[in-house]
């Protein structure tokens, strides 16, 4: 007995030594991976290779690099990024353009593989040509009436003063940090037109209708150190006023924007009484008719939005009458199966033997 008691202890004892696991309570890993070298290096002139090579001091994985990768100029979405042990590359599908500075700012996306400490502040710049371009942008983003900075917002600087930012892709672009700040460095001297907007689609262009912007009303003239820009947001619905829908009933007409209106001119052409008002929201123009037929109401509207956008048109109110559809359905009158043998018919003679069996039922309770 004694023998077993030492042999079970002994077979727990080698067991426990056999399964290694990591220490708990150890010190955490809150080393960042470190860049070791780089193709090209950092600020290189005259770079003609067809892709980017990293190699870190650690083993690291990507998080997000469609997001957290910011090329300037955009070199396109069908770009790869690889992670493989040590080794971080980048693979364009277009060519490096001639004679082009271009920035790689990694944001978060270059991680650890143990506690996903991201690399501190990775950026790279290299030119395709024999010069590179050394002018920043820095400022702030902020949100009106609001206390809290906006976070990730796409920063975008435009050379042309033909540019629409709801249809058109900026050349530089950034997002802010945590604090709304933004950097765009590498930049040529030249005049820059600045917007911030929300780029909820990841399409690198601006939607009025769902997101906010903001923008610099004058163009910046850069030519040496810019760091003081300040870029208030506010959703603003900037599309141009259009009619989407206009709906006649025999009382009213209903007419559908395609966003809200603020002020509303209308001219009737008739001599016929014609009032209107706001639907459930200023979106939508209700007219009541009274003593409309037949005939129609010709009317010139003038609307116009928060924005200064007006919007002229001319219409027509009318009267259709409103058709009520007979009812097809019917309900058939329920049929009653009724089986002739297992109808029972009650003579005079049963009801009288039923209320004997009664009477002598209820009888028992008296004997």
């Amino acid at each position: 007995m004694k023998n077993n008691i030492v042999s079970f202890l002994l077979l727990l004892l080698f067991s426990q030594c056999a399964n290694q696991t990591s220490p708990n309570g150890g010190p955490q890993d809150k080393k960042v991976p470190e860049l070791i070298s780089s193709k090209p290096k950092h600020n290189q002139l005259n770079f003609s290779g067809e892709k980017i090579e990293l190699e870190f001091d650690e083993y690291v994985k990507l998080k997000d690099p469609g997001e957290e990768i910011m090329i300037t100029p955009s070199i396109g979405k069908d770009t790869k990024y690889i992670a493989k042990k040590k080794k971080l590359m980048i693979i364009p599908k277009v060519k490096w353009k001639a004679n082009t500075t271009y920035s790689v700012s990694f944001r978060d996306a270059v991680q650890d593989i143990t506690e996903s400490n991201s690399a501190f502040n990775l950026r790279l710049a290299f030119s395709t040509g024999s010069e590179i371009d050394s002018l920043q942008l820095v400022g702030v983003v902020s949100q009106l009436y609001k206390e809290e900075p906006p976070e990730k917002i796409t920063v975008a600087v435009y050379q042309s003063d033909t540019f629409n930012i709801f249809n058109h892709q900026p050349t530089y672009f950034t997002k802010t940090d945590k604090k709304g700040r933004f950097v765009i460095s590498n930049l040529k001297a030249g005049a820059y037109y600045i917007y911030a907007f929300d780029d909820k689609s990841k399409n690198l262009k601006a939607e009025s209708k769902s997101e906010r912007y903001g923008f610099l009303k004058k163009k910046i003239e850069l030519s040496g150190a810019y760091d003081s820009i300040r870029i208030p947001m506010i959703r603003v619905d900037a599309r141009a006023i259009k009619i989407t829908n206009i709906r006649h009933t025999e009382k009213i007409t209903r007419v559908k924007f395609n966003k809200p209106i603020d002020s509303v001119q209308l001219t009737n052409y008739s001599s016929n009484k014609l009032i209107y008002t706001f639907g459930d929201t200023q979106e939508e123009l209700i007219f009541y008719k009274e003593n409309l037929k037949k005939d129609s109401i010709k009317i010139k509207l003038h609307v116009s939005d928060s924005t200064g956008h007006s919007f002229d048109t001319v219409t027509y109110i009318k009267s259709i009458e409103t058709k009520v559809v007979k009812e097809t359905f019917k309900m058939p009158p329920p049929k009653l199966n009724f089986n002739i043998e297992t109808v029972h018919v009650f003579t005079a003679q049963d009801i009288e033997k039923l209320a004997t069996r009664s009477y002598l039922l209820n009888s028992k309770d008296r004997i």
